[in-house]
């Protein structure tokens, strides 16, 4: 299936040799025999693999896409706020403080499930970067530490129409790379499943 062809970037752009280092250093920790010995093997005795394999994806796609919604229902409103679209005076002052927060936990709680991610490819046995899976969570990672930084940015330097399009920017990239992202996982969940 195309969301969990092979090293799809690599196959996609095989001159991509700036990432040679991260790439080999995966290779090892996956090939490495304690990290097999000492954490997957015991873990796969204790835990049944089902629960290894399923419990990443039914915990993570509930978090990321219910905070992901929140913070951007809370930008919308900022934005159709400040277009004089039908957004009250209040509403926008509960936008304004709440999105920040909200969208700060989203960056977090990806930063967790990719952590989460790795261990239950470890623990399984399976390759770490080989496919969209992995490619979208370091591409929605990158999109939200832009969404946050250009945010801080704002809020400590005042509006800024260059910074503030460059925070609607990762906002939105970072909502479809949400959506293609829960979209590779649970393809790849459902097709790797048949395998164990």
């Amino acid at each position: 299936m195309l969301l969990n062809m092979k090293n799809p970037v690599f196959d996609l752009v095989p001159q991509l040799h700036f990432a040679d280092g991260f790439v080999n250093s995966v290779k090892s920790l996956e090939e490495n025999k304690f990290v097999e010995h000492l954490v997957s093997k015991p873990v796969r005795a204790v835990v049944p693999k089902e629960v290894i394999h399923w419990a990443h994806p039914v915990i993570f796609s509930a978090l990321l896409l219910g905070l992901g919604l929140s913070g951007l229902k809370y930008g919308v409103d900022i934005k159709k706020f400040r277009e004089k679209r039908g957004v009250s005076q209040a509403e926008y002052k509960e936008a304004r403080k709440i999105h920040p927060q909200i969208m700060t936990y989203l960056m977090f709680t990806a930063l967790i499930g990719t952590a989460s991610g790795i261990a239950s490819n470890l623990a399984l046995g399976e390759p770490l970067l080989d496919s969209w899976h992995s490619v979208t969570a370091v591409a929605l990672v990158g999109g939200l530490v832009g969404q946050y930084a250009s945010g801080n940015w704002l809020e400590s330097h005042g509006n800024q129409n260059a910074v503030r399009l460059a925070h609607r920017v990762f906002g939105m990239g970072s909502m479809t790379l949400l959506f293609l992202h829960l979209a590779t996982g649970l393809s790849y969940a459902f097709d790797s499943s048949k395998t164990h």
